[in-house]
């Protein structure tokens, strides 16, 4: 259907992944919902994992037109909006940290298949629930969306996608690129024999400076 139907698709998330659990991580994202921020629950996506590529789609005009949507509620500064997006982020993850804790100080058993997918699972939806509450991907279609309507105002349409990235850009490190340097530096200190893979995979869960 995407092949036949192409332009009227569109790509809406491309990522390199290494396994189908982290493929269906991804299609999930899309089942996350809060009335309060993203009212509109959109769940009209396909997604295609092939060769380890995960690539998601959506109907364009559906796709446009929910980013229209949320992004004139940024453009306006829509006060309950930033509330409720300002909650959302400080919303406490004790349930995951909990978790994490356990599996990192080896308190739970996984002497079995069934425990082991069991845990997995367990683990895969509550941090769905609780980093992943809304669909951040319409939040960022609508985040692009009221950034190139102010761009407008100041600058010729054919000029707006070069600046984006101007706006996007940050001196500060994001918690991804924090994150990678960390898994580096670890995996650096595993192959010279300083730490042992239990310990860093500890060290990533508990977020420890080693």
């Amino acid at each position: 259907m995407i092949n036949s139907t192409r332009e009227n698709w569109k790509i809406i998330n491309y990522r390199n992944v290494d396994d189908m659990i982290a493929a269906e991580f991804l299609h999930d994202l899309y089942n996350r919902y809060d009335y309060s921020v993203n009212s509109i629950r959109f769940r009209n996506t396909i997604s295609i994992y092939k060769g380890n590529v995960f690539e998601s789609y959506a109907p364009k005009d559906e796709w446009d037109n929910l980013g229209r949507r949320l992004g004139r509620r940024f453009y306006n500064l829509e006060a309950d909006l930033l509330k409720q997006l300002d909650l959302y982020i400080k919303k406490p993850k004790n349930r995951l940290i909990n978790m994490l804790q356990e599996i990192s100080s080896e308190k739970i058993s996984l002497d079995s298949s069934l425990e082991t997918v069991e845990r997995i699972a367990s683990l895969q939806y509550t941090a769905l629930g609780e980093i992943y509450g809304i669909n951040l991907v319409q939040i960022e279609h609508g985040l692009k969306w009221a950034m190139e309507q102010l761009l407008l105002e100041e600058i010729p349409k054919e000029d707006v996608r070069k600046y984006i990235p101007y706006l996007l850009g940050s001196e500060k490190a994001t918690i991804g690129v924090i994150a990678e340097k960390t898994a580096l530096a670890l995996s650096i200190k595993v192959s010279e024999k300083k730490l042992t893979l239990r310990e860093a995979e500890k060290s990533i869960y508990l977020n420890i400076k080693i």
